[in-house]
C-alpha cells in the first residue's frame, strides 16, 4: 500500500481520524509548556604554561598546551570525576572540550544554580586535578601549567529541547494511531461486504447497473384474424340442379 492509497483510506473514514488528530493538535499545544525547561550554562577556560627558565622545570610543556588541554579535558569527564560532582549534588550531565588550549565546560542542569554551580565546580576540579598530576612528577608549583577562566561570569540560560521532543512524539503518536484506526476500520468494511455477498449467493436476476446492458427484446406481432374470403366463395357457388 503506498502513500497514495493509505490518504484515500484516512480520508474516506474522515469520521475516525478527524477526532484523534484533534485531540492530537490539542495535547500537542498544551502539554509542552507544563514541562519545566532545563538550563544550561557553560565557561570557558585557557591553559598557559609557565616563561622563562621555569618552562624547563615542567616536561609536561614539551608535550604542548593542546595536548595537555585535551588530557585535562579527558580526566574531568571520567567517572571519578563526575562521581565527585554529583557527590556536591551537582549536574553529572556536563561537557568537557579542548580546542587547542582552550577549554570549554557545558553543564545541563533542572534549576539555573545547579548549572552554574556545576560549570565553577568542574572548572576548579579540572584545575586541581592538573596541578595534581604535575605534583606527581615533581614539578615545582612555579613551573605548573594552570587553566584560568576566560569569562569570569557564568550564566546559564533556558533550554526548551524537552518541551519540543514531547510536542514532536505526540503529533508522530496521534497520527500513527489515526491511520492504524483508519486501517482497521476499512479492514472491517471490507470484510463485512465479502460477508454480505457470501450470503446473497449467485443472482441470476440482472443488477441495476447491467440492465443497461441487456439487448432490447421487440413485442411479437398481433396474429391477424382468419379471413372469411372462402366462405363467402362457398356461399356464392350455384347448387347442383
Amino acid at each position: 500500500m503506498d502513500l497514495w492509497e493509505l490518504l484515500k483510506i484516512m480520508g474516506r473514514r474522515w469520521y475516525v481520524t478527524l477526532p484523534v488528530l484533534a485531540v492530537t493538535a490539542l495535547v500537542a499545544v498544551t502539554l509542552p509548556p507544563t514541562i519545566d525547561p532545563e538550563y544550561r550554562a557553560s565557561g570557558t577556560m585557557i591553559l598557559v604554561g609557565p616563561q622563562g627558565t621555569a618552562a624547563d622545570q615542567n616536561p609536561f610543556v614539551t608535550a604542548g598546551l593542546g595536548t595537555n588541554a585535551e588530557a585535562a579535558a579527558i580526566v574531568a569527564q571520567s567517572p571519578n570525576s563526575k562521581a565527585l560532582v554529583d557527590e556536591q549534588d551537582l549536574s553529572t550531565e556536563y561537557t568537557v572540550e579542548a580546542d587547542g588550549p582552550v577549554v570549554v565546560i557545558t553543564a545541563t542542569g533542572e534549576t539555573p544554580s545547579v548549572a552554574v554551580e556545576t560549570v565553577t565546580f568542574v572548572e576548579q576540579l579540572l584545575d586541581d586535578q592538573l596541578a595534581d598530576l604535575q605534583t606527581q612528577a615533581a614539578v615545582p608549583e612555579t613551573a605548573l601549567l594552570r587553566v584560568v577562566p576566560l569569562i569570569p561570569e557564568v550564566i546559564a540560560t533556558p533550554v526548551y529541547q524537552q518541551r519540543l521532543r514531547v510536542t514532536i512524539l505526540t503529533v508522530v503518536i496521534g497520527v500513527l494511531v489515526a491511520t492504524l484506526l483508519a486501517m482497521a476500520v476499512e479492514g472491517l468494511s471490507r470484510r463485512r461486504t465479502r460477508e454480505r455477498r457470501r450470503e446473497r449467493g449467485p443472482s441470476s436476476e440482472p443488477r441495476p447497473d447491467d440492465q443497461g446492458d441487456l439487448a432490447p427484446t421487440s413485442s411479437p406481432a398481433p396474429e391477424e384474424p382468419p379471413s372469411l374470403v372462402p366462405a363467402e366463395r362457398e356461399l356464392s357457388r350455384p347448387s347442383p340442379s
